[in-house]
Parts: structure tokens; C-alpha cells; sequence
């Protein structure tokens, strides 16, 4: 009822709107509650609900992980078929967290967005410590912390190159995390 509610009122007027990712943290060990299955077929009613609501504006979901399964070792087809249908409803596909050294990224939705030529529209999200190859995840990065931006490198290029031409996105969302966008992003997008 939500996204039919957003529909009626943003539809057309937004370029686009996009889903929370698809990593969460529960799972049947911590919830006895939990079907992996359940989670699945309800991420998938969600994207058809988002269709239905947006059907001029621009879609999307960020398919990064999914419960119970770990790529490629325990692939249960869960996050593939996330893809699949995203493909077969017109729903854009993509992910939070640029991060082209992780190989949990590059074994799940990186190589789910490389393989294959989409009809839809594929976008990845440079987040908060990305620009210096971390996630909130980590558990040594604090945002409010900035030593490490006395010593960093620009990976800006990096990312970009990396996204355009190995995950071939139309859409890259650049958070606007300081210092970083302003000394690294906005220089590099002005010499193009």
C-alpha cells in the first residue's frame, strides 16, 4: 500500500526509485521464525508491487546478498533468481557499496551484473567509506574518524572505471560524504 501510495504521487515525476538491499541480518539460526524461501518470495512481491506503483519512473532493487545461500560455494539460486525477475518485470537491478577488492561483492551481485547483457537498467551506490574501500560494515571504519583521509589515495577513477565498464551501469549514485566527494568525485566528473 506504501509503494501504491508513493506511485500515485511520485510516478513520473522522480527519475527513479529503488528497494533497500537484499542482505539482511536475520536468518532461521537467530529466528526460528525465518524461511529463507519466504524471505525470497516476499522480496519478489515487493518488486512487483514496485512495478505496479512506478510504472514510468525508473525502478530498481539492490540485489547484493541473500539469506542462506553464500557465493558460489552454497548457491541456491536465491540472489540469481532475484535477477531473473527483475529482468522478466522490468525491475532494474543493482547494489549498495562499491567495493571492487571484496570478493563476497565480486563472488554475489557483481557477477550476477557482469554476466550477462540486461534489458533493464543495472546501478551500483558508492556509500558512506567507500571512497576509501570500506562499508559501515567494517568494523575498524567510523565516519567520524578522518585520519585516514590525511593519507588516502583517489580510487574515485577506479570505481568509476570499474562500474562503467565492468558492471556496464547506467545509473551510479555517489553519497555525498566529505571530503571525498568534493576533492575526489566532483574534479574527477569536470575534466570529462
Amino acid at each position: 500500500m506504501l509503494l501504491e501510495a508513493l506511485g500515485k504521487e511520485f510516478d513520473g515525476k522522480i527519475e527513479g526509485i529503488n528497494l533497500q538491499e537484499t542482505s539482511i541480518g536475520v536468518n532461521a539460526q537467530s529466528d526460528s521464525s525465518f524461511s529463507d524461501h519466504e524471505y525470497l518470495t516476499g522480496v519478489k512481491e515487493n518488486m512487483l508491487a514496485l512495478k505496479k506503483a512506478f510504472r514510468i519512473s525508473t525502478t530498481m532493487i539492490y540485489a547484493n546478498f541473500m539469506p542462506g545461500e553464500w557465493l558460489p560455494s552454497d548457491d541456491k539460486g536465491y540472489l540469481r533468481s532475484i535477477y531473473q525477475y527483475g529482468e522478466k518485470i522490468g525491475v532494474g537491478l543493482g547494489g549498495p557499496d562499491l567495493m571492487v577488492t571484496r570478493k563476497a561483492q565480486l563472488n554475489h551481485a557483481y557477477t550476477l551484473m557482469h554476466e550477462r547483457h540486461y534489458t533493464v537498467p543495472i546501478g551500483i551506490a558508492v556509500q558512506d567509506g567507500n571512497y576509501i574501500a570500506m562499508t559501515g560494515a567494517d568494523p575498524n571504519y567510523s565516519e567520524n574518524n578522518r585520519a585516514e583521509t590525511k593519507s588516502r589515495k583517489n580510487i574515485v577513477p577506479l570505481l568509476y572505471a570499474f562500474a562503467k565498464d565492468f558492471l556496464r551501469v547506467r545509473y551510479m549514485f555517489w553519497v555525498n560524504q566529505e571530503p571525498y566527494f568534493k576533492e575526489d568525485v566532483i574534479p574527477c566528473f569536470t575534466t570529462e
